[in-house]
């Protein structure tokens, strides 16, 4: 019993930071890529440690969490619908050859960005978006992907170098 309370509460203070974090971000308008991808190495922290059961839980938390308290949609679209969920998915693509692994990150990128920036777009607009033409969107989607990339590298390196530090920091009693 006190495994799954001890679970329970590292989950839900996990919840709490990816929601301050993006909640920090949307205070200053350039942090809108970066905290959603910044809450997601939190996800892949506990996905390290606790396993990938804990890390959707968190993930699905956190996402109606910042779905509701964070001021800014995009930010919380972001992390609710691409940089949340696939910290905890990494590993099972990782265990795919090179090119299916390549692939299946691609598809699942562009499905999980035309997904969400579809939602927004039916929700707030072109102008709610801050964007004013439709070229400026392909412009963002471009410049996207390889961010998409380097934040796949980064989930990796971080996000194993991490899970020890957290390990010290709650010891078993």
């Amino acid at each position: 019993m006190r495994d799954a309370s001890r679970r329970v509460a590292v989950c839900g203070v996990s919840a709490a930071l990816c929601v301050v974090l993006m909640v920090l971000g949307s205070a200053m308008g350039i942090m809108t890529y970066v905290c959603p991808m910044l809450a997601g190495l939190v996800v892949g922290v506990i996905r390290e440690e606790l396993g990938v059961r804990d890390a959707l839980t968190l993930w699905a938390v956190a996402g109606l969490l910042g779905l509701l308290l964070v001021p800014e949609l995009e930010m919380a679209a972001l992390f609710a619908g691409l940089f949340g969920w696939y910290p905890a998915i990494r590993p099972a693509l990782e265990r795919l050859t090179r090119w299916r692994r390549r692939a299946a990150k691609s598809a699942l990128f562009l499905g999980a960005v035309l997904a969400v920036y579809g939602a927004l777009f039916c929700l707030l607009g072109l102008e709610g978006l801050a964007l004013e033409h439709g070229w400026e969107a392909a412009l963002l989607l471009a410049l996207f992907c390889p961010v998409f990339f380097f934040y796949d590298r980064a989930l990796g390196q971080l996000a194993p170098t991490l899970a020890p530090w957290l390990r010290r920091l709650l010891p078993r009693r």
